[in-house]
């Protein structure tokens, strides 16, 4: 049910958004914003299960942060404009509340939470856009 209410949800906003003649930009900003929270909860949370395929990945280093935390911003501002900026935010809320329920819930972080991460941080992203720009 969730998935396919998300689905609902992306393709409600991103016919509006294109209805505005501002899907394409959108898209692509979202695309590279909402990667930025995996990244981070991938660096700053430890792996839930030590035999898990996560531990078995390994974790990014501070500066890949740094790395996808600047690309994807500079990706949102070329594509957006400053409207970015409040979409930037709303993805660290999203990944900071992904965050604490894998901390409460699993001790940590999955490739589930992880994907989750982005998931949401795409549809807040996309909330913004639509409020913004259409």
């Amino acid at each position: 049910i969730a998935i396919c209410l998300s689905i609902l949800l992306r393709w409600s906003m991103l016919a509006t958004l294109f209805s505005a003649g501002a899907v394409f930009g959108a898209i692509v900003a979202a695309a590279a914003l909402s990667r930025v929270p995996l990244v981070a909860l991938a660096c700053w949370l430890e792996p839930a299960r030590k035999d898990g395929l996560a531990a078995s990945v390994g974790r990014p280093e501070s500066e890949t942060l740094v790395l996808a935390a600047v690309a994807g911003l500079l990706v949102g501002l070329l594509f957006t404009g400053f409207v970015a900026l409040p979409a930037a935010a709303i993805a660290a809320l999203a990944g900071w509340g992904v965050a604490r329920v894998a901390i409460a819930k699993v001790q940590g972080q999955t490739g589930d939470v992880l994907g989750a991460s982005q998931q949401l941080a795409e549809i807040g992203i996309l909330a913004v856009f639509t409020a913004l720009l259409a």
